[in-house]
């Protein structure tokens, strides 16, 4: 993680009192480190994600008038935001923990330990957490997904490389028989296609990562530079 970075945090609390406890606490113990915003509620909550969703982590308090924690945990879940949940309670309920867990917040604190000096550090270490699971997944799909590529590059230079090669005492007898009249600069200019679908079959062959680079509009293209 780094120690430089601000960790946007969306905070859902309906306690002033808790509220402002807790952020004062986060900017005396890791001053510049921590960036809150706050929501009342769980409509709240929802319609300032529907416009902006750049926050690293939400705090998410049980207790909420009209939709509960649980209640707006699962919303966040349906709509498919990614952003990770720690839930915060008084509730010492062990049920309850169970869960909000299974519903796949990345922690439960109990608001007593939310006011202690170690909070920011929890919640630094929550974050890593998390993050380190996302680049792993990451590292996963790209895996994956490289595989696919090669097979299917393989499958492609099969069907293509016979007819390349043949082509090949072609264009070297055009360039023999007109390597000194006007058609001189049209042979050299396929000669020269030739060479270059030849080296870029050869690197699409030896593709050793899946990253491509914009070419027109929403089209990639394999960086095959």
């Amino acid at each position: 993680m780094n120690k430089n970075r601000t960790i946007r945090l969306l905070m859902v609390e309906e306690s002033e009192e808790f509220a402002s406890a807790v952020q004062s606490l986060l900017h005396r113990n890791a001053p510049n480190r921590f960036d809150v915003a706050r929501a009342h509620g769980g409509q709240e909550t929802l319609e300032l994600l529907a416009t902006k969703r750049d926050f690293d982590l939400i705090l998410i308090d049980h207790f909420l008038t009209g939709q509960s924690g649980v209640d707006l945990t699962m919303m966040l879940k349906e709509q498919d935001i990614q952003i990770p949940v720690v839930f915060l309670t008084a509730n010492k309920d062990f049920d309850l923990a169970l869960e909000v867990m299974h519903l796949g917040v990345e922690d439960y604190i109990m608001k007593e330990d939310a006011r202690s000096n170690e909070f920011p550090g929890i919640l630094e270490q929550i974050l890593e957490r998390s993050w380190a699971v996302i680049r792993v997944n990451e590292e996963a799909i790209a895996y994956e997904r490289l595989q696919a590529i090669q097979k299917w590059v393989g499958g492609f230079r099969e069907s293509v490389e016979s007819p390349i090669a043949a082509m090949k005492p072609a264009v070297r007898g055009l360039a023999e028989s007109h390597g000194e009249d006007n058609l001189k600069m049209y042979v050299s200019i396929i000669r020269d296609n030739h060479l270059r679908i030849e080296t870029k079959l050869a690197r699409l062959q030896q593709l050793d990562t899946d990253k491509t680079v914009p070419y027109i509009k929403d089209i990639r293209m394999f960086d095959l530079s």
